[in-house]
C-alpha cells in the first residue's frame, strides 16, 4: 500500500512539474509576440541626449537622422569586412534574416509604415546593423585591422577604445536596440558547421562580455543571448532582488524608519558584498557592482524607461533608492568604493552622491522593495543597540557600588586632563 502511495505521489510531483515547465515556455513564446523595444516618452527636451544616440543608429527608429548619417559608411564597411571574413555567400546570411524578419519586426512598438515585415528594407536594415555589431564586438576582442584600408579614419588604432566606449553607449540605449533572436541567427550562419560549435559559443560570450566591459568578473552564459531580449534587457536582468520581502503590517501612526548611510552602517559592523543581487539579511548588505562615470547617467535612465515601460519587478528604482539612501556624504562614497560597490571615476566623492540623486528625482520614494529592506535595516540597527544597552547594564550597573565606581573614573579622568592642560 506505501509503495503505491508513494508512485501516486511521485506521478503528482512530475506532473506539477511538467506543468511548471510549459507554463514557463508559455509565458516566454508570450513575451516574444509582444513588443520589447520601444519609443521612450520625454517629459521635456532637455533629456532628449539621455535617449538618443550620438553616435549610431541600431534599428529602424533613428536611422537616417542627420546627425548620425556619417557613420552609415562606416556600418557598410564593417558589413563587407564581415562577410568577407566569414567566407560565407552574402545570400546565406539574407536568408536567415528573412526567415527571422517577421518576429524581428514584432518586437518593435509601431515603427514606421516603410519598415513593414515584407520590405527589403527592413532586412537590409538589420543585415547591415547586425553584422556591424558583430564586427565591432570581434575587433573589441581581436583587433585585427587586416584588409581595412590604411589610415582609416573610423577604425584607426588612435583613438580605437574610446569609439569603442561610444558605441556601447549607444547599444545600451532602449530605442536603439537590437533583438539577440537577430544576433544568435547570424552567428548560426557564420559558423554553421558542427565543429564550430565552440567558437559560436565563444563568440556568444564576447557579445555579453562587450555588453558587461566595465565589469570583467561578470559571468556570462549562452544561453542569455538566447533567452535575453536585447542587450538593455540582459543588463537589466542582471541586477536582481534576491527576495521580494514582505513588508510588516503597519499599524496606525507607525513611524517609517529612518534612513542609515554607508558610513553609519560600516560603523554598526554591516558588510557590504559585490553581488547581482540586491538583499540585506544578518548584517550583510548586497548591492551590484556599478562603475559611475559620465555616461552612468543615460545608462541607468534607460534601465529605468525600461522597466517603468515592460517590466513587473521595479529592481533599478529599488537600488537607486536605496543608493541615494547610502550615499549621502564623500564618506559614505569612500566606504562602498573601499568595499567594491562602486567604481568612482568622476571628478570628486561628491559629484557620485550629486549623480544619483539627479537620477533618482521624480521615482516613486520609496517603493514596497525600498521599505522591506529599510525595515531589515531598522531590525538590526535597534538589535545592535539593544544589545549594547544591555552590555553596558550587565557590566557597569549591575549594582549601585559598579555605577559609583564608573562615575568615580571618569571624574578622574576628567580632573587628570584639566591637571594636564594647567599654565
Amino acid at each position: 500500500m506505501e509503495n503505491v502511495e508513494s508512485s501516486f505521489s511521485s506521478w503528482l510531483s512530475d506532473l506539477k512539474t511538467d506543468i511548471q515547465t510549459a507554463t514557463r515556455k508559455s509565458k516566454l513564446l508570450e513575451q516574444q509576440d509582444q513588443s520589447c523595444i520601444m519609443r521612450v516618452h520625454r517629459r521635456n527636451t532637455k533629456c532628449m541626449n539621455d535617449y538618443e544616440p550620438q553616435m549610431v543608429s541600431l534599428g529602424p527608429y533613428h536611422h537616417g537622422k542627420r546627425n548620425l548619417q556619417a557613420f552609415e559608411d562606416y556600418k557598410r564597411k564593417a558589413l563587407v569586412h564581415f562577410l568577407r571574413r566569414s567566407k560565407i555567400q552574402p545570400e546565406e546570411f539574407v536568408e536567415a534574416v528573412e526567415q527571422d524578419a517577421e518576429p524581428l519586426m514584432k518586437c518593435y512598438d509601431k515603427p514606421e509604415k516603410k519598415w513593414s515585415s515584407s520590405s527589403q528594407d527592413f532586412v537590409k536594415l538589420m543585415l547591415t546593423d547586425g553584422c556591424f555589431v558583430l564586427e565591432i564586438v570581434h575587433l573589441a576582442f581581436e583587433y585585427n585591422m587586416e584588409g581595412y584600408p590604411p589610415h582609416e579614419p573610423f577604425l584607426g588604432p588612435d583613438d580605437w577604445h574610446h569609439k569603442i566606449i561610444l558605441i556601447r553607449e549607444d547599444m545600451l540605449l532602449l530605442e536603439n536596440q537590437l533583438p539577440f533572436r537577430l544576433l544568435y541567427s547570424l552567428l548560426t550562419v557564420l559558423h554553421k558547421s558542427p565543429a564550430n560549435k565552440s567558437t559560436l559559443e565563444r563568440d556568444a560570450k564576447r557579445i555579453l562580455r562587450f555588453i558587461h566591459w566595465d565589469n570583467p568578473l561578470k559571468m556570462v552564459g549562452v544561453e542569455d543571448l538566447k533567452t535575453a531580449r536585447h542587450p538593455l534587457d540582459y543588463l537589466y536582468s542582471s541586477m536582481s532582488l534576491e527576495s521580494r520581502p514582505q513588508l510588516p503590517q503597519l499599524q496606525e501612526g507607525y513611524v517609517l524608519p529612518t534612513t542609515k548611510t554607508a558610513l553609519e552602517l560600516s560603523n554598526a559592523g554591516v558588510k557590504f558584498i559585490p553581488s547581482e543581487s540586491i538583499a540585506f539579511s544578518n548584517g550583510i548588505f548586497k548591492l551590484p557592482f556599478m562603475k559611475v562615470e559620465e555616461k552612468t547617467r543615460r545608462k541607468l535612465l534607460n534601465l529605468i524607461a525600461y522597466e517603468r515601460i515592460l517590466c513587473e519587478t521595479t529592481t533599478v528604482t529599488t537600488y537607486l533608492n536605496l543608493m541615494v539612501d547610502l550615499m549621502k556624504t564623500p564618506e559614505d562614497v569612500s566606504v562602498l568604493c573601499a568595499a567594491g560597490i562602486i567604481h568612482d571615476c568622476l571628478e570628486s566623492p561628491q559629484e557620485v552622491v550629486k549623480l544619483y540623486r539627479d537620477i533618482s528625482c521624480g521615482l516613486p520614494r520609496p517603493n514596497a522593495d525600498t521599505l522591506s529592506i529599510r525595515f531589515d535595516i531598522s531590525s538590526y540597527w535597534d538589535s545592535k543597540r539593544r544589545s549594547f544597552g544591555v552590555y553596558l547594564k550587565r557590566t557597569y550597573f549591575r549594582s549601585p557600588w559598579a555605577f559609583l565606581l564608573l562615575v568615580l573614573l571618569f571624574s578622574f579622568i576628567s580632573w587628570w586632563k584639566r591637571l594636564l592642560v594647567w599654565p
